[in-house]
């Protein structure tokens, strides 16, 4: 997938009311929140150096609440997001699980 593809993605999940953090912590995407925001998503700097030597990168997600609907709703939102983006997306389906996305253009992370 292009470059231009995964920033789209980014830039359209901050617009969907989802914090988004490049190669931080989950603390760092906790201070970043906007007051309108749902949920975020963000990839640590490991997940980083993993994605630019195979293509795949997996990101981490959650709420500011505990409440589920609120959890399926980020996680699909991400996903959508992911799939309009023309970029390859999974998810196991537990909260505890991690959205991967698959075939990325390993140039995004250099």
């Amino acid at each position: 997938m292009s470059i231009k593809e995964i920033d789209n993605f980014f830039s359209n999940l901050s617009d969907r009311s989802i914090t988004v953090c490049h190669s931080c912590s989950e603390k760092n995407v906790l201070s970043k929140r906007r007051p309108s925001d749902l949920g975020y998503c963000f990839y640590r700097p490991h997940e980083k150096i993993f994605a630019n030597e195979t293509g795949v990168l997996y990101l981490s997600w959650g709420t500011y609440t505990t409440d589920q609907m609120e959890m399926l709703i980020v996680v699909n939102a991400i996903l959508d997001e992911a799939k309009a983006c023309s970029l390859t997306a999974k998810w196991e389906g537990s909260m505890n699980d991690r959205v991967v996305i698959e075939k990325l253009d390993k140039n995004y992370f250099k």
